[in-house]
């Protein structure tokens, strides 16, 4: 095991980003990185002061020969996530497809989240032109159906997300070790794209804030229709018709770029997917899936009872999740401090 491969397997015992350790060794990410990816090699004070955050001896550092770390040069195990054994070894070819593959998908998964927020604006395009050109029950009963269809289809390209990303699952929830290359193909992937999605990511809360903005005005001219609807029950459904679009591109860019995002931490094993992460934050996952199952159950028969609360259920549902997360990481933060 060469030196790159020991400083990103100690790192991982401790539970620590590459800026973690960084911070502890008073140089930057990127020298880390560098190491880690056998770009470079850190200087002498530099492998002696591994020795010591790690609590191993230079000889192990320096010495390929040897592989283990003894009990008595070990972390305090209070300090690291416990290791069940499931370790899996990810070659430079493996992360490759993984790279190539994911990048497909997070497409799918995007799309099927974006479909199904948008979804209402067809009962709202059909109510506007059943008022424009006259009442026509057929009409809003196309638009009715085209909705429930953009739902049925978001919900048969997530399933079809989760099947083609299904033989990836493991890296949530089991330990990483990548062999040779493999944290070099990971790093340049981060390197290259953390600009573009973060940006991707902008463009996404900008436009759900403009969709709040006028789901704003929209509720009010809602409550001025109450009282004089000759006037402005066009324009608020004008304003609804803008609404649905703004949220679904706003949550089809955010879900791409944090989709993408995660793939590179998974593989790196940083920020929400170190490995006391994936442990700690394990029931948030079944949470999600309890949680969007339920939420697809109600905004079907909602549709079917009342579109026009779509909306309304659509904002509520996505503050809910998140409060109820944050908490929840927030709790277990907490806690473990």
């Amino acid at each position: 095991m060469i030196l790159a491969d020991k400083i990103i397997k100690l790192r991982k015992q401790n539970g620590w980003s590459q800026e973690e350790l960084a911070n502890q060794l008073g140089v930057s990410r990127q020298s880390v990185s560098k190491w880690e990816g056998t770009q470079s090699v850190p200087d002498l004070n530099k492998i002696l002061k591994l020795g010591e955050i790690f609590h191993v001896s230079t000889d192990y550092l320096l010495k390929d020969e040897i592989e283990e770390i003894t009990e008595q040069n070990s972390v305090d195990e209070s300090d690291k996530p416990a290791d069940d054994g499931e370790t899996v070894s990810m070659t430079i070819g493996k992360v490759t497809e993984f790279f190539a593959k994911t990048n497909k998908t997070s497409i799918i998964k995007a799309l099927s989240f974006g479909l199904m927020v948008f979804s209402p604006t067809w009962v709202s395009l059909s109510v506007l032109f059943d008022e424009l050109f006259g009442e026509n029950p057929n009409m809003v009963l196309t638009g009715l159906m085209m909705t429930i269809t953009t739902i049925c289809v978001g919900i048969f390209l997530m399933f079809f997300y989760y099947f083609m990303d299904k033989k990836y699952n493991f890296l949530s929830t089991r330990n990483i070790e990548l062999e040779y290359g493999g944290s070099g193909v990971a790093e340049k992937q981060r390197d290259k794209n953390t600009a573009k999605y973060k940006t991707i990511q902008l463009i996404g809360i900008i436009l759900l804030v403009l969709g709040f903005a006028i789901t704003v005005i929209f509720a009010f001219l809602a409550l001025i229709n109450i009282r004089s609807p000759e006037n402005s029950g066009i324009t608020a459904m004008i304003f609804e018709l803008l609404m649905f679009p703004l949220f679904g591109l706003g949550v089809f860019f955010l879900v791409f770029a944090n989709t993408r995002m995660d793939n590179i931490d998974k593989i790196l094993e940083e920020n929400k997917f170190t490995r006391l992460n994936k442990q700690r934050f394990a029931p948030l996952r079944v949470f999600g899936f309890v949680f969007i199952g339920i939420s697809v159950v109600i905004i079907v028969l909602v549709c079917l009872v009342s579109p026009q609360l779509l909306f309304v259920l659509l904002v509520i549902d996505v503050i809910l999740y998140f409060v109820i997360t944050a908490v929840y990481k927030d709790y277990l933060l907490n806690k473990k401090k």
